[in-house]
């Protein structure tokens, strides 16, 4: 026999209803004069020259990370055999002694 792990007793609906003593009354929406509460050009030009500044700080940055990836291509030779070099005055210090 399975125990009743949940109690449908709960579930069930009452009897009792219970019953609004106000009834809701709605307010009536004020009508907004959207074409003052709306940013005046003065503010909506502040906002664009912002975004603008801000975007092409990015783009600059973003530009000048291109060059520096370039400037490591174009001396890839170069900077291998500096490493060389390197490794080998390494190498040659550790077996003199």
């Amino acid at each position: 026999m399975k125990p009743r792990l949940v109690d449908f007793s709960q579930f069930q609906e009452s009897s009792i209803t219970p019953k609004l003593t106000l009834p809701i009354k709605s307010k009536p929406f004020k009508k907004i004069n959207t074409i003052h509460t709306l940013h005046t050009p003065k503010k909506i030009l502040q906002d664009n020259t912002i975004s603008i500044l801000f975007n092409l700080v990015f783009i600059i940055i973003f530009i000048i990370g291109i060059y520096l990836l370039y400037l490591r291509h174009k001396k890839k030779d170069e900077n291998k055999i500096k490493y060389n070099k390197k490794i080998e005055n390494l190498y040659n210090t550790i077996n003199k002694y």
